[in-house]
C-alpha cells in the first residue's frame, strides 16, 4: 500500500512560484513545467517590461506571445485538483474557529530559495524572508504639487530618468521617439528652461531610453541603454559624451545599459550593464571625465538592475526581472562586493515587481509596481537602513514609473514621475508648522520658490501656456 503524500509536500507543488499561495488559474511554462497563478504572470508580464521574463524558480528565459499571458496553456489538471481540495478541506476549516470565531491558522510564508551558489564568497549574507509584516500607514507623504508635463502627455515621450538637487531644479531624461531621447531641466513648478534632442540608434526605438543621475549641482550624468555615456552640464547646455565600443576592447550586439547611479564621495559613475539572453550583470565605473575605471561584478542573483542608487558603502539595486531589491555592500575601494542584503517584500505584495528605489530622510524608499483586479497599482514602501524591515506603505499615482529624491529649501522631497502621460508628482512630509501655509486661491500665480503647496490645494500646471489650476 503506498505511503500518504505529507501535505507539506502537496502545497509546495500546489504553490505558485510567485505568491507562493495555492495556484488560481494556474499557467504552465513550457519548458522547465513550473507553474504560476495567470494574475501573478499578468503583473510580472505588465511590470518588467520588456519582451521577455525569467521563470522565478529557475531562471529559464521565456519570450511573451503576441496573445500575452493568453499564450501560455492554462493547467486544467493541477486547476481541479485544487478545487477538490479546497472543496474538502471547505468543512474541516469550519470546525477550526477558535472561540472568538476567527481562523487559527497562521499566515502563509514565502518558500522562494537561494542557492548559495550565486552569493559573494566572503562577507556576510540576509537574504529577505518575504514574511508578512505590518506596515504604518498614518504619516504618509503630502503631495505638494502634480505636473503635467506638454510635450511629454502630448508627444509620445517616455520619461526614463528623473533626478533633482539642492536648488530645486529637476532633470528628465527618455526618448523622445524611434530615433532620438532627451534631456529637460525644469524647475519646482514646472517651468522648463533647457531641452536638448539627442540622435540615437535608429535600428531601435527601445536602445533609444536614456537614464539619468546628478553627478554634482550642475553635472548630470546620463547613459543611452545603446551604449553611450555623458555628461551634461545645466550651466551652459554643453553635453560631452563616450561612446561603449570606444571605451571598452568590447562592446557586442547583445549588450546593452540598464541603469546608472553616482557615487558623490567617490566621485563616480556607475552604469549598469547586462547582457541580453545572458546571465550576469556587470557594473562599469567612471570618473568625472568618463574615464573607464574598472568593473563591478554583482553576483548572478541579479539579472536586470533596472535602478540604482548608492548610499553610505552600500549600493542598492532593483532588479526588474526577478522583481527583488538587494542591498550590496562594497569595500572601501568600491570594487567588489562583500556582503548582500535583500528588502522584504509585503507578502501581500509578492506579485509586484520593484521599479525604482531612492533614499529619503536616511531610509531606502522603494516602488513596487503591479496590477489588482485588472488595474495599475502603484506603491511606496519605507524600509530600514538594512532592508528588513518595512516601516510605512503608501499608495502613489497608478502610472508611477520611476522616482528620485532631493533636499532644497531645507525640505526633503520625493520626486515622482510616470512613464507616458507626462506626470510628475513631489511628495513631501507634513509640516510641523502649517502657520505659514495658506492655500492656493483660483488665479494664483506662484512666484517665490520658497512657496509650498498643500496637500488640499494640488496645482496642476500645463506648460504649454500660463499655469491653470485644473
Amino acid at each position: 500500500m503506498a505511503s500518504p503524500v505529507p501535505s507539506g509536500v502537496v502545497e509546495k507543488c500546489l504553490s505558485c512560484t510567485s505568491c507562493s499561495k495555492l495556484l488560481q488559474e494556474p499557467k504552465l511554462l513550457p519548458d522547465c513545467l513550473h507553474r504560476i497563478c495567470k494574475h501573478c504572470l499578468e503583473n510580472l508580464i505588465c511590470a518588467i517590461q520588456t519582451k521577455s521574463f525569467l521563470c522565478l524558480t529557475c531562471g529559464t528565459e521565456y519570450v511573451v506571445p503576441e496573445n500575452g499571458v493568453d499564450g501560455f496553456k492554462t493547467d486544467f489538471l493541477i486547476k481541479e485538483m485544487i478545487e477538490s481540495l479546497q472543496n474538502e478541506a471547505l468543512p474541516e476549516r469550519n470546525n477550526q474557529k477558535n472561540p472568538s470565531g476567527m481562523s487559527s491558522s497562521a499566515p502563509d510564508a514565502s518558500t522562494s530559495k537561494l542557492s548559495k551558489d550565486h552569493l559573494p564568497s566572503e562577507g556576510n549574507t540576509n537574504l529577505g524572508s518575504n514574511t508578512d509584516q505590518y506596515l504604518d500607514e498614518t504619516t504618509e507623504l503630502q503631495e505638494e504639487c502634480a505636473l503635467f508635463i506638454e510635450p511629454i502627455k502630448t508627444g509620445n515621450w517616455v520619461i526614463c530618468g528623473i533626478t533633482s538637487n539642492s536648488h530645486g531644479q529637476i532633470v528628465l531624461t527618455g526618448r523622445v521617439h524611434a530615433k532620438r531621447s532627451f534631456i529637460m531641466v525644469m524647475d519646482v513648478q514646472g517651468s522648463i528652461s533647457q531641452r536638448l534632442e539627442l540622435e540615437g540608434d535608429p535600428r531601435s526605438s527601445w536602445s533609444n531610453m536614456r537614464v539619468c543621475e546628478f553627478f554634482s549641482e550642475s553635472l548630470v550624468a546620463t547613459a543611452c541603454l545603446s551604449g553611450q555615456v555623458g555628461i551634461y552640464n545645466i550651466s551652459d547646455s554643453a553635453y560631452n559624451s563616450r561612446n561603449m565600443r570606444d571605451v571598452l576592447d568590447a562592446w557586442p550586439g547583445n549588450r546593452y545599459i540598464c541603469s546608472i547611479a553616482v557615487d558623490k564621495v567617490k566621485s563616480k559613475i556607475l552604469v549598469g550593464t547586462k547582457y541580453r539572453g545572458g546571465s550576469g550583470t556587470h557594473i562599469l565605473v567612471f570618473d568625472g571625465e568618463l574615464q573607464f575605471l574598472h568593473t563591478l561584478v554583482l553576483p548572478e542573483i541579479v539579472q536586470y538592475t533596472g535602478g540604482m542608487v548608492v548610499h553610505n558603502d552600500n549600493l542598492l539595486v532593483c532588479d526588474k526581472k526577478t522583481r527583488r531589491g538587494f542591498i550590496f555592500t562594497m569595500d572601501q575601494s568600491r570594487e567588489k562586493i562583500v556582503s548582500v542584503n535583500e528588502f522584504t517584500k509585503p507578502h501581500r505584495l509578492c506579485s509586484y515587481a520593484i521599479a525604482s528605489v531612492c533614499i529619503y530622510t536616511g531610509n531606502p524608499y522603494l516602488l513596487w509596481a503591479g496590477v489588482v483586479k485588472g488595474q495599475h497599482d502603484r506603491r511606496i514602501v519605507r524600509y530600514s537602513s538594512d532592508g528588513s524591515e518595512l516601516q510605512e506603505e503608501q499608495a502613489v499615482d497608478k502610472n508611477a514609473f520611476i522616482m528620485c529624491s532631493s533636499k532644497s529649501d531645507g525640505i526633503e522631497r520625493i520626486h515622482i514621475a510616470a512613464e507616458h502621460s507626462g506626470k510628475v508628482c513631489t511628495l513631501a512630509a507634513p509640516p510641523d508648522d502649517h502657520d505659514y501655509l495658506e492655500p492656493i486661491a483660483p488665479g494664483y500665480e506662484k512666484t517665490d520658490p520658497a512657496d509650498r503647496y498643500t496637500n488640499t490645494a494640488p496645482k496642476y500646471v500645463n506648460l504649454s501656456g500660463p499655469y491653470v489650476r485644473k
